[in-house]
């Protein structure tokens, strides 16, 4: 995978300091291993459903439908 950077990318003080934050709230930061955790959010089955109990909220739409 190809990491394009240019002049208006994050300075390395941003970049140690988010990674920093990752790294304390044991967040994972390689891509491959969060393309993979995404993918198999999306695919799960059953998929989440979520209903509304009173007028005052709504259904909940999955953002990617399946089929």
């Amino acid at each position: 995978m190809e990491i394009l950077e240019d002049k208006i990318s994050p300075s390395e003080d941003y970049k140690k300091r988010i990674a920093e934050f990752c790294c304390d709230c044991g967040l994972e930061t390689d891509p491959e291993k969060i393309y993979e955790m995404f993918k198999k959010g999306v695919f799960s089955q059953p998929p989440l459903e979520i209903k509304a109990i009173d007028d005052d909220f709504e259904d909940y739409d999955p953002l990617f439908k399946i089929g």
